[in-house]
């Protein structure tokens, strides 16, 4: 019979071998798949939580800090490859709307630092760069770039995603 530590070991070793992820379940996925993101995410939620109920200077909370370096790097890594293996085209040109007799390419509405000194009240609280929302709760979004054809909007949209 072999015993949960050599299981966990022969999991561990194929991992690195196929550059796959094991998940808290113990399920193995690919390396930068949409599961392997929501896991390291999970894992990175949890590891602040323990770090934060460890008094400041303490031992245990500089062991969790380096621990949720070390998943912030992975996540980094998982998400390079999410965009360069999972994001499709299809994802891209969801941000590119008709508007009257041209395509336009939509992004998410950022608050810049001129909204915020035009209009402290409304602005008091919120973070320069951060997502603006409609009232109902969805990101708002503006259009970027507008052109008489679908192709040159979907390639503005690319640039912007890039860049």
């Amino acid at each position: 019979m072999i015993s949960k530590n050599k299981v966990r070991k022969l999991l561990q070793e194929a991992a690195h071998a196929n550059d796959t992820h094991i998940t808290l379940t113990g399920e193995a996925v690919p390396f930068g798949c949409p599961e392997c993101l929501d896991d390291i995410e999970l894992r990175i939620s949890d590891m602040t939580r323990s770090r934060n109920r460890c008094p400041s200077g303490s031992a245990a909370r500089t062991h969790y800090s380096g621990v949720l370096h070390q998943l912030r790097k992975d996540r980094r890594d998982a998400s390079r490859i999410y965009e360069r293996d999972y994001v499709t085209e299809e994802d891209i040109m969801e941000d590119v709307r008709k508007r009257g007799d041209e395509w336009c390419a939509y992004v998410d509405d950022k608050l810049t630092k001129k909204e915020k000194e035009n209009n402290p009240k409304k602005y008091k609280g919120k973070k320069v760069g951060s997502v603006q929302r409609t009232k109902s709760g969805k990101i708002r979004m503006k259009a970027r770039a507008c052109y008489k054809s679908k192709k040159k909007a979907n390639n503005a949209m690319a640039a912007a995603m890039m860049g």
